[in-house]
């Protein structure tokens, strides 16, 4: 008994031990969910979706197209503010260094002074990642959050965010 029932592509064990077994093991189903709520994803394919992907995809021509698509990077927020939201700034960055000028919000802010120290990290980043002078800025709204802005000044160059550049 320690398959309970499937949920949608989900199977649900006994136990986590039970649960890591059936994600890790080598039957690897892609998602196991304990009685107690804890899931367990493998990242790793099942031998059926191998198997699919070797059938389908021409194993001297072209890879498969199973990984394809955008995977920037991400920059993440500071764990200790309590934003209420925020957007990735890798893809804000991507969206805006091609567009001086162009503005967009980034994050909202509770708290005014939480909202100016967003708007500083966020600059700093930015400019760290892709350089060309950028500019954020807070903006309250009588409701109560606060909104931070980040742009390009419309004298900038237009750039590119591409990929990160590691200097080593």
């Amino acid at each position: 008994r320690a398959i309970h029932y499937v949920v949608g592509n989900a199977l649900v064990t006994d136990n986590v031990k039970m649960a890591q077994r059936l994600a890790y093991g080598p039957d690897r189903h892609s998602k196991v969910i304990a009685l107690d709520g804890t899931a367990v994803r493998s990242s790793r394919r099942s031998k059926a979706e191998e198997s699919a992907c070797e059938t389908s995809c021409s194993s001297d021509s072209r890879r498969c197209n199973v990984r394809r698509g955008s995977h920037l990077p991400e920059l993440r927020w500071p764990d200790g503010w309590p934003l209420l939201m925020t957007v990735h700034v890798w893809t804000a960055l991507a969206r805006l260094a091609p567009r001086p000028g162009a503005a967009e919000v980034v994050a909202m802010a509770p708290l005014a002074d939480l909202a100016d120290e967003a708007a500083a990290w966020v600059v700093e980043r930015a400019e760290a990642f892709v350089p060309g002078g950028w500019e954020a800025w807070t903006a309250p709204d009588p409701a109560g959050p606060v909104a931070v802005w980040l742009r390009r000044p419309a004298s900038s160059a237009p750039g590119s965010a591409g990929r990160p550049r590691l200097d080593v």
